[in-house]
């Protein structure tokens, strides 16, 4: 009991020894956070000064500016400048109203540039303290300020409109500048007089804490000495923590975007930011009081600066004044950088001064020539692109004209370059363009340019050429070089090139047709086998010219009704009658005659035309058949051919097609689709499933050409096929080769056994007819029976079959 009640009394000792104590510190750190909270908000109405001010000065330095240069960029500066102390005014309004407007308040000082999270202790420092003596001389002043702040946007809008009104004399100007030179002289006291008076409560407030710390202390003392050594160390943390506070405030004040350097009218330094401390290596106390020259000036400059400024002493005027320019700047290791200096003039009572704004832009700069860069040269391969390339073909056709000695542009396409992106993927693609660039590369004189004009198209000019052989010689050396086996990360491809080649001034005397001349050269290769390289010719220019205008021609032939079916009959050998017709299309050119369509679907394939063509011959032909198929035979096929370009492309118009075959009362089973065996041998997905498509619609299909191609049994029994038709070169030599009669018999023969139907191409004479007989041949055409015929011609041929007079 003795030890509990020992215990109990010492607690309560304990406790009534240490609650004046537990009050005291706690009432300490509450003075601390007031404190802290105090000054927080005292930096934060400083540093709104501080960007008020500079606002200010930046306002009037651009409306001078836009007064003498008129650019709008300056009035657009000065409008930006000018927000700043109009937003701290709409604070100030928004918060002396009886009712006090937060949020407008809030959208005031984030306009007039104050850190958003200093917003809050500016307004509550305001309502805390608006009705205070102190503190109504800091708005008193603040009103003044913002009066006169009223009295530039007024002179700011006058210039304004005399400028656009064009009507801003000499007179007016200097006017206009004096008042409002005169409003930034007003400004200038206003801004230390609120600065001193916010100083003044700093102090007070700190005066009365250092009071309270003080009255605590001596309290501290009374308690005992036990106490008074922790109480002193607190009060020690609780200074070194103000004076932090106070380092930090300092430093936000120095904190700006742009180096600041100020220098007196012989060029001493008189400000050095932190800024500039921080860009040029030099420390405020090291710069300020020398030469401007001698620290950031480079050596090959300073004597034009020491000019400028004796300039401007004697003269009043000065190239670089109020304008943003760029030069060099040194630092304190010797290196020279890009700034943007904008530099204005203060006038003094018996001198100027000058005050920079300074802006590394080194980095900016180095944006720029990477663009530059992008601009000019292929991402993937490093090597020039379209646009540098022509600049320097440019460049050489300019020096061929005055030394006489020819140029040779080289237009190189990798063949099946495609295929490696299909297979490989487009990474390995990329792999083989850089690749193929160093070797190309390699092939050249150091004179030479290699270019990659686009996709896998590259571009070589051989200039200054003393010997025109060692075109071929260089041609050689690249068809050789791509064609040896390229190394891609694990995989190995090969390619081959198809190279054209056009001279200046021999094919014309204008750069930009040599690319095109080489291209069409190219193209000639391309045509004829690939790997290889030809010249450009005046006949390839010719073809090209004609090849385009029928490109122009086929554009409106459709709409005018120029293109026309023939159709050739498909004899049925066993009963000797009309079967089937083949559908094939015939442009009626109006200039040209008849043109067949080995000289126009070509093009229609490659401009994406043989689309609307092909739907007009399968709406045309299936008409037609229905017709004949109602009047003549009722199991009549008609046969529409299909390229793979068109088959591609109409794949989602199947659903079309069948209408159409409603549309006519015509059975599927009614029309054939004839494609090549390429296209089976390449088959892709969506052309398997269009296959699909037309077994499930009733459409058969026949494959045309049979024997001339790649002949694999394996896509003969893979896809559903219903005819075959023998090309007829085999047909031709059936009666004079015996090797030509046993391959058609086998061909028939193998048909018959996959359940397929064969038809015969090109027959020409009853012998021909008769051997197919003999073999077992289903169907046969050829002249024997008819050419192609217009429908008119074809129905009266199939009236006589009918036995119809």
């Amino acid at each position: 009991m003795g030890g509990a009640y020992k215990i109990h009394s010492v607690n309560r000792q304990l406790l009534q020894t240490t609650w004046p104590f537990i009050f005291i510190v706690i009432f300490m750190l509450g003075m601390i956070a007031i404190s802290l909270s105090l000054q927080s908000a005292l930096r934060a109405y400083v540093a709104g000064e501080s960007q008020w001010s500079r606002a200010q000065k930046e306002a009037v330095f651009f409306l001078n500016a836009y007064a003498w240069s008129q650019s709008e960029a300056d009035y657009q500066q000065y409008l930006q400048a000018i927000a700043v102390p109009l937003g701290d005014r709409k604070a100030r309004i928004a918060l002396e109203q009886p009712e006090p407007d937060i949020e407008s308040a809030r959208q005031g000082f984030i306009e007039g540039r104050n850190h958003p999270d200093d917003v809050q202790n500016l307004i509550r420092l305001f309502l805390w303290f608006k009705n205070t003596a102190i503190m109504q001389e800091v708005i008193s002043i603040w009103t003044e300020g913002d009066a006169h702040i009223a009295r530039l946007v007024s002179l700011g809008q006058q210039v304004r409109g005399r400028i656009l009104e064009n009507n801003l004399s000499e007179a007016d100007r200097s006017n206009l500048l004096n008042e409002i030179n005169t409003v930034n002289l007003q400004l200038s006291p206003l801004e230390d007089a609120f600065s001193s008076t916010l100083g003044e409560i700093s102090r007070q407030a700190n005066l009365l804490i250092n009071l309270n710390v003080a009255l605590i202390t001596l309290l501290m003392l009374g308690m005992g000495i036990a106490l008074s050594r922790s109480m002193i160390k607190h009060r020690v943390e609780t200074t070194l923590d103000l004076r932090r506070n106070k380092s930090r405030f300092k430093a936000m004040i120095e904190a700006a975007m742009d180096a600041v350097v100020e220098i007196d009218a012989a060029g001493t330094i008189t400000h050095w930011s932190k800024q500039a401390e921080s860009m040029f290596g030099w420390r405020s106390e090291e710069a300020i009081g020398k030469p401007l020259h001698t620290l950031i000036i480079p050596p090959d400059q300073r004597e034009a600066h020491l000019q400028g400024m004796q300039r401007y002493q004697s003269t009043g005027t000065g190239p670089v004044i109020n304008k943003r320019i760029e030069v060099k700047a040194l630092r304190r290791d010797g290196s020279e950088f890009p700034v943007e200096l904008t530099v204005s003039s203060i006038k003094l009572q018996n001198a100027s001064a000058f005050c920079a704004f300074i802006r590394d832009i080194t980095e900016q700069k180095r944006s720029a020539d990477q663009l530059k860069n992008l601009a000019h040269y292929d991402a993937i391969t490093g090597l020039p692109n379209r646009v540098l390339f022509q600049d320097r073909l440019n460049q050489e056709t300019k020096q061929s004209r005055r030394t006489g000695l020819p140029t040779a542009v080289m237009f190189l396409d990798i063949d099946h370059f495609k295929d490696i992106n299909d297979t490989l993927g487009h990474d390995q693609g990329d792999v083989l363009l850089r690749q193929a660039a160093e070797r190309l590369s390699a092939c050249l004189r150091d004179t030479d340019t290699v270019a990659r004009f686009g996709g896998d198209e590259f571009v070589v000019t051989l200039s200054q050429l003393h010997d025109l052989e060692s075109v071929d010689q260089i041609a050689d050396r690249m068809l050789e070089t791509m064609a040896a086996p390229f190394y891609l990360n694990g995989e190995v491809a090969y390619v081959s090139a198809s190279i054209g080649i056009a001279i200046f001034p021999i094919d014309t005397d204008l750069y930009e047709e040599l690319i095109k001349n080489a291209d069409q050269a190219m193209y000639l290769v391309k045509k004829s086998g690939r790997n290889n390289y030809t010249y450009f010719t005046s006949t390839m220019q010719e073809a090209a010219l004609a090849r385009r205008q029928l490109t122009n021609d086929m554009r409106g032939a459709l709409v005018e009704q120029q293109y026309r079916i023939y159709y050739q009959p498909i004899i049925h050998l066993p009963s000797n009658r009309i079967a089937k017709a083949e559908a094939l299309i015939r442009w009626q050119h109006p200039a040209h005659g008849l043109i067949y369509p080995d000289a126009f679907i070509p093009i229609a394939e490659e401009t994406g035309m043989i689309s609307d063509i092909g739907e007009w011959v399968y709406r045309t032909a299936t008409q037609q058949a229905a017709h004949w198929r109602t009047g003549y035979f009722k199991d009549f096929q008609i046969s529409i051919n299909k390229s793979p370009a068109q088959l591609q492309q109409n794949g989602n118009r199947l659903v079309a097609w069948c209408k159409q075959l409603q549309k006519t009362e015509l059975p599927g089973e009614g029309v054939v689709v004839e494609i090549t065996e390429g296209m089976l041998m390449e088959a892709s997905d969506d052309i398997k499933s269009i296959l699909l498509a037309y077994r499930d619609a009733g459409i058969q299909v026949a494959l045309d050409d049979f024997g001339t191609g790649y002949s694999s049994l394996s896509y003969l029994s893979k896809f559903d096929i219903d005819y075959i038709k023998i090309d007829q070169s085999f047909v031709k030599n059936m009666a004079t080769s015996k090797d030509d009669m046993d391959l058609c018999e086998a061909i028939v023969a193998m048909a018959h056994k996959l359940g397929l139907k064969v038809v015969a191409e090109g027959v020409e004479t009853e012998e021909q007819k008769a051997l197919l007989i003999k073999i077992g041949c289903d169907f046969a055409q050829g002249f024997l029976f008819s050419k192609p015929l217009p429908p008119e011609e074809f129905e009266e041929l199939l009236k006589k079959m009918s036995g119809e007079t």
